[in-house]
Protein backbone atom coordinates (compact mmCIF):
# COMPACT_ATOMS: atom_id res chain seq x y z
CA UNK A 1 0.00 0.00 0.00
CA UNK A 2 2.64 2.88 1.13
CA UNK A 3 4.90 2.08 -2.20
CA UNK A 4 1.58 2.38 -4.56
CA UNK A 5 0.42 5.43 -2.12
CA UNK A 6 4.23 7.06 -2.90
CA UNK A 7 3.99 5.94 -6.73
CA UNK A 8 0.55 8.22 -6.82
CA UNK A 9 2.35 11.31 -5.06
CA UNK A 10 5.17 11.45 -8.36
CA UNK A 11 2.54 12.00 -10.62
CA UNK A 12 1.84 15.96 -11.95
CA UNK A 13 -1.50 17.18 -11.33
CA UNK A 14 -3.35 17.33 -14.58
CA UNK A 15 -5.46 20.75 -13.75
CA UNK A 16 -6.03 22.48 -10.77
CA UNK A 17 -8.64 20.84 -8.24
CA UNK A 18 -12.32 21.24 -9.67
CA UNK A 19 -11.26 22.65 -13.33
CA UNK A 20 -12.22 19.33 -15.28
CA UNK A 21 -13.25 15.72 -14.58
CA UNK A 22 -10.77 12.90 -14.30
CA UNK A 23 -11.35 9.50 -13.25
CA UNK A 24 -8.49 7.50 -12.90
CA UNK A 25 -8.42 3.70 -11.01
CA UNK A 26 -5.97 5.05 -8.54
CA UNK A 27 -8.45 6.89 -6.65
CA UNK A 28 -10.25 3.83 -6.51
CA UNK A 29 -7.30 1.66 -5.25
CA UNK A 30 -6.47 4.36 -2.79
CA UNK A 31 -9.40 4.65 -1.69
CA UNK A 32 -9.36 0.52 -0.50
CA UNK A 33 -6.15 1.75 1.08
CA UNK A 34 -7.83 4.10 3.14
CA UNK A 35 -10.88 2.37 4.12
CA UNK A 36 -8.90 -0.43 5.39
CA UNK A 37 -6.45 2.24 6.95
CA UNK A 38 -9.20 4.00 8.40
CA UNK A 39 -11.39 1.09 9.51
CA UNK A 40 -8.79 -2.01 10.55
CA UNK A 41 -10.32 -4.07 8.84
CA UNK A 42 -9.68 -5.91 4.75
CA UNK A 43 -11.77 -4.82 1.79
CA UNK A 44 -12.65 -8.49 1.56
CA UNK A 45 -14.18 -8.74 5.23
CA UNK A 46 -15.45 -5.32 4.73
CA UNK A 47 -17.67 -6.54 1.43
CA UNK A 48 -18.85 -9.54 3.24
CA UNK A 49 -20.20 -7.55 6.20
CA UNK A 50 -21.67 -5.21 4.36
CA UNK A 51 -22.70 -5.82 1.02
CA UNK A 52 -22.40 -9.35 0.03
CA UNK A 53 -23.60 -11.52 3.31
CA UNK A 54 -26.47 -9.63 3.95
CA UNK A 55 -27.59 -9.51 0.09
CA UNK A 56 -26.93 -13.07 -0.13
CA UNK A 57 -24.61 -12.59 -2.98
CA UNK A 58 -23.06 -15.98 -3.44
CA UNK A 59 -21.66 -15.67 -6.65
CA UNK A 60 -19.58 -12.77 -6.29
CA UNK A 61 -16.32 -12.88 -5.81
CA UNK A 62 -13.10 -10.04 -4.83
CA UNK A 63 -10.47 -12.09 -6.60
CA UNK A 64 -7.47 -12.44 -5.72
CA UNK A 65 -8.52 -12.49 -2.65
CA UNK A 66 -10.66 -15.41 -2.65
CA UNK A 67 -10.78 -18.64 -5.18
CA UNK A 68 -12.47 -17.35 -8.78
CA UNK A 69 -15.43 -19.14 -9.61
CA UNK A 70 -14.94 -22.56 -11.23
CA UNK A 71 -17.60 -21.69 -13.75
CA UNK A 72 -15.61 -17.70 -14.37
CA UNK A 73 -16.08 -16.83 -17.81
CA UNK A 74 -12.65 -16.20 -19.52
CA UNK A 75 -12.44 -13.03 -20.60
CA UNK A 76 -9.75 -10.99 -22.81
CA UNK A 77 -9.03 -7.44 -22.63
CA UNK A 78 -7.17 -5.38 -24.99
CA UNK A 79 -7.08 -2.12 -23.32
CA UNK A 80 -5.68 -3.29 -19.64
CA UNK A 81 -2.25 -2.84 -20.04
CA UNK A 82 0.08 -1.22 -23.01
CA UNK A 83 1.22 -4.52 -24.33
CA UNK A 84 -0.22 -5.69 -27.58
CA UNK A 85 -2.52 -7.83 -28.04
CA UNK A 86 -5.29 -9.82 -25.88
CA UNK A 87 -4.91 -10.06 -22.25
CA UNK A 88 -5.93 -13.20 -20.49
CA UNK A 89 -8.31 -11.94 -17.47
CA UNK A 90 -9.83 -15.58 -16.87
CA UNK A 91 -10.08 -17.96 -13.61
CA UNK A 92 -6.12 -18.79 -14.09
CA UNK A 93 -4.35 -15.26 -14.54
CA UNK A 94 -5.37 -13.36 -11.41
CA UNK A 95 -2.55 -10.62 -12.10
CA UNK A 96 -4.92 -8.11 -13.39
CA UNK A 97 -7.10 -8.44 -10.45
CA UNK A 98 -4.37 -7.75 -8.05
CA UNK A 99 -3.78 -4.78 -10.47
CA UNK A 100 -7.09 -3.71 -10.23
CA UNK A 101 -8.04 -3.95 -5.79
CA UNK A 102 -10.40 -1.95 -5.28
CA UNK A 103 -10.90 -0.36 -8.74
CA UNK A 104 -12.05 -3.79 -10.30
CA UNK A 105 -11.09 -6.93 -8.80
CA UNK A 106 -14.39 -7.80 -8.36
CA UNK A 107 -16.37 -11.09 -10.28
CA UNK A 108 -19.88 -11.57 -9.87
CA UNK A 109 -23.09 -13.32 -12.29
CA UNK A 110 -25.94 -11.02 -13.57
CA UNK A 111 -28.10 -12.27 -11.10
CA UNK A 112 -25.84 -11.34 -8.32
CA UNK A 113 -25.55 -7.64 -9.88
CA UNK A 114 -29.21 -7.46 -10.58
CA UNK A 115 -29.98 -8.08 -6.92
CA UNK A 116 -26.83 -5.68 -5.66
CA UNK A 117 -28.20 -2.57 -7.95
CA UNK A 118 -32.17 -3.21 -7.22
CA UNK A 119 -31.06 -2.89 -3.31
CA UNK A 120 -28.65 0.15 -3.97
CA UNK A 121 -30.97 2.06 -5.83
CA UNK A 122 -34.37 1.05 -3.91
CA UNK A 123 -32.00 3.31 -1.12
CA UNK A 124 -31.09 0.31 0.78
CA UNK A 125 -27.48 0.18 1.17
CA UNK A 126 -26.51 4.28 1.15
CA UNK A 127 -28.51 6.87 3.09
CA UNK A 128 -30.90 9.32 1.23
CA UNK A 129 -27.96 11.72 0.71
CA UNK A 130 -25.46 9.52 -0.25
CA UNK A 131 -27.78 8.47 -2.93
CA UNK A 132 -28.60 12.02 -3.80
CA UNK A 133 -24.98 12.98 -4.02
CA UNK A 134 -24.40 9.56 -6.21
CA UNK A 135 -26.73 10.91 -8.99
CA UNK A 136 -25.90 14.50 -8.77
CA UNK A 137 -24.12 14.86 -12.42
CA UNK A 138 -21.24 17.25 -13.12
CA UNK A 139 -20.96 17.91 -16.86
CA UNK A 140 -17.73 15.55 -18.06
CA UNK A 141 -17.41 14.50 -21.46
CA UNK A 142 -15.03 11.05 -21.99
CA UNK A 143 -12.78 11.10 -25.27
CA UNK A 144 -13.53 7.66 -25.68
CA UNK A 145 -16.92 7.82 -25.66
CA UNK A 146 -18.53 10.16 -27.12
CA UNK A 147 -22.34 9.03 -25.61
CA UNK A 148 -21.14 10.09 -21.91
CA UNK A 149 -22.42 13.59 -21.01
CA UNK A 150 -21.65 13.82 -17.43
CA UNK A 151 -19.95 11.97 -13.89
CA UNK A 152 -21.35 11.23 -10.63
CA UNK A 153 -20.37 9.72 -7.91
CA UNK A 154 -19.40 6.26 -9.32
CA UNK A 155 -21.97 6.94 -12.01
CA UNK A 156 -21.77 7.76 -15.65
CA UNK A 157 -24.94 9.67 -17.85
CA UNK A 158 -24.93 8.85 -21.13
CA UNK A 159 -27.57 10.26 -24.01
CA UNK A 160 -27.88 7.54 -26.87
CA UNK A 161 -30.47 7.94 -29.46
CA UNK A 162 -32.33 10.87 -27.30
CA UNK A 163 -32.13 8.55 -24.62
CA UNK A 164 -31.09 9.37 -20.61
CA UNK A 165 -29.01 6.66 -19.52
CA UNK A 166 -27.70 6.19 -16.33
CA UNK A 167 -23.99 3.46 -15.69
CA UNK A 168 -20.79 3.17 -15.43
CA UNK A 169 -18.62 1.67 -18.29
CA UNK A 170 -15.20 -0.12 -17.25
CA UNK A 171 -11.84 1.13 -18.40
CA UNK A 172 -8.75 0.35 -16.55
CA UNK A 173 -6.52 3.75 -16.82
Amino acid sequence: AAECVKLTGQDQLRSRPGARVDVWNWNFILLGFLIEDVTGKPVLQLLHEQILDPLNLKNTYFIPYEPAPARLVTGYDRDLTKFPGMLDIGPANTSWATLAFTSGAIASTADDLGVFFDNLFAGKLLSPAMMEEMKTFIPASNPGLDAQTGSGLGLMRFEVSGQELIGHVGEFM
